[in-house]
């Protein structure tokens, strides 16, 4: 079966598009050869050749050959990239420059074999076997007072082993995350190096890498892409579980505060790996340009995603509101009131602690207003956490409604048609079919509305 990359480039359309530009090209470039411009004067052979096929280039076609491949390559390849544009216009290039002095030789036959070598070359050489150097996703905390190398079997053979540990089920699968004929797996863990001494030898990082076909630039763009979305969508992850406490949020202050820990004997990995799946397919997605959920599912990971990039409280704060909006937000007037009343809706299923839910949202979402206006927010830190672990929340529980109504045979939902289902719960007891109670609630169960 041809590669997918290689069967687009075999397009009858892209091929018959840049050879046309290239049999313009080259015939242009021979009559620039044999009729200088006037400021060639004094540049001859090679040199005069070499100048007039770059003047061709520029005049005669390049551009209509970069857009062919936009066209018929680039938008249409599956994500995340195997190849960038940049590696196949060298590629191309590289092969379709003259070898020698204008001759009767570069013709529509001659532009054939470039685009024959070109496919030669990215099949046998841009999209070759490459395997990542290991990066950091997460930490991983120690069961007990001990090292995380005396922890025993569970670190094994480059893999977590213990079932409860979360990693058993994607490496019985293959991989941690797979897509495009690529994979992501697990490298491995190693000791910490930048927390305080007293835990640099209890904690240890969680690695991973990624394999498949290829190219080099792509594989850094993608290795250095997944080192900042796979520590956020295993942030989401980990919340979703139970919002962290108040002592695990003071243990990350002075280290790394983009990794999320991961703890031993709760099984994270193994029991959310679907969502952790979810997520990154639909980053790496190509939603369609009307509104969907699919479309505003791959704008909340993302928006997470960049959220907990920021070093800026009240941006960090922003962002994980902007989430949550991108998921539950409509067009009109009483945005807060209409969004908290539907986050309600979707994560807490007892009448009684309702009010206490949208109470509880409304005041995040005026927060992170003042916050960006320049006001004075006591303890932003901890209402950038808790939007965090909400937008986390409505996430996972608009993906589980979501794959709920498929596996039901449901046609799929449109935004609108979830958030009227919503508005027509508000005064009912329980959750939307195919949502669960998530341990998110505490959050303004414990606290009342604020």
């Amino acid at each position: 079966m041809a590669d997918p990359v290689l069967h687009l480039l075999s397009d009858g359309k892209l091929r018959a598009v840049v050879l046309d530009a290239l049999d313009k090209i080259y015939g242009y470039a021979g009559t620039i050869y044999d009729n200088p411009q006037e400021d060639m004067e004094g540049i001859e052979g090679e040199e005069l050749w070499e100048e007039a096929w770059w003047r061709a280039r520029i005049c005669g076609g390049d551009r209509d050959v970069e857009t062919a491949f936009e066209e018929y390559l680039f938008d249409k390849m599956s994500q995340p990239q195997r190849v960038t544009p940049a590696e196949i216009s060298d590629a191309f290039w590289a092969l379709a420059r003259p070898l020698q002095y204008r001759s009767p030789d570069y013709d529509r036959e001659y532009a054939e074999a470039v685009y024959a070598s070109l496919l030669n070359s990215v099949g046998n050489h841009l999209l070759s076997w490459r395997d990542s150097s290991p990066f950091t996703v997460a930490r991983i905390a120690p069961a007990g007072e001990g090292s995380w190398k005396e922890m025993g079997p569970w670190i094994a053979h480059g893999k977590l082993s213990e079932p409860d540990v979360g990693l058993e089920a994607p490496q019985e699968q293959g991989a941690i995350w797979s897509s495009n004929g690529l994979e992501v797996c697990c490298a491995g863990p190693s000791p910490c190096t930048d927390m305080a001494p007293v835990w640099n030898n209890k904690f240890c990082y969680l690695n991973v890498r990624v394999a498949g076909h290829i190219s080099e630039q792509a594989l850094q763009d993608l290795t250095a892409e997944l080192t900042r979305t796979l520590p956020s969508v295993i942030r989401s992850l980990t919340s979703i579980q139970r919002p962290p406490t108040l002592a695990e949020v003071l243990l990350l202050v002075p280290c790394n505060r983009s990794l999320p820990v991961l703890t031993k004997g709760r099984g994270i990995l193994t029991k959310n790996v679907g969502f952790l799946r979810r997520c990154l397919d639909a980053y790496f997605s190509k939603p369609t340009k009307k509104d969907s959920l699919d479309r505003r599912i791959h704008n909340a990971v993302s928006l997470l995603v960049e959220s907990d990039m920021q070093s800026n409280q009240a941006v960090g704060l922003a962002m994980s509101i902007a989430a949550i909006e991108a998921l539950l937000g409509e067009k009109g007037e009483s945005v807060a009131e209409r969004l908290s009343s539907n986050l309600a809706v979707l994560l807490e299923p007892d009448l009684e602690m309702r009010l206490n839910a949208k109470e509880f949202f409304k005041s995040l979402y005026g927060l992170r207003s003042d916050a960006l206006h320049g006001r004075s927010v006591d303890d932003i830190g901890g209402y950038r956490q808790s939007a965090r672990c909400v937008g986390a929340a409505v996430l996972h529980s608009v993906m589980a409604r979501e794959d709920f109504l498929r596996r039901s045979g449901y046609d799929a939902e449109r935004p609108d048609q979830l958030l009227r289902d919503l508005e027509k719960l508000h005064w009912s007891a329980g959750q939307p079919m195919g949502i669960s109670v998530l341990p998110v609630t505490q959050l303004w169960r414990k606290s009342g509305a604020t």
